[in-house]
């Protein structure tokens, strides 16, 4: 057994993704940022990003895009419910 208090691999997986997300769907967020940001204020930007993309999805008036920003609002929510169940 390790004395060593570390992030699960898993833990580390759904980090990067949660990260990777966030790059991609709100410009501006650099990796460093993200990593060294703590968890609730990175959970709070996750969450208003989904919020914002669910705005956005209701506005567009193409079905294409309404349903690429519905999948990407569901990957978010997954990896919230993800970050949610796991302590860190």
């Amino acid at each position: 057994m390790y004395s060593f208090f570390g992030l699960t691999p898993t833990y580390k997986q759904e980090l990067h993704k949660t990260i990777l997300s966030m790059m991609y769907g709100a410009p501006g967020f650099g990796f460093h940022d993200l990593y060294n940001m703590p968890i609730w204020m990175r959970r709070f930007y996750l969450r208003e990003l989904a919020a914002m993309k669910r705005k956005e999805a209701g506005k567009s008036g193409g079905e294409e895009k309404q349903s690429n920003v519905s999948e990407n609002i569901n990957k978010i929510k997954a990896i919230q419910q993800k970050f949610k169940s796991q302590k860190p």
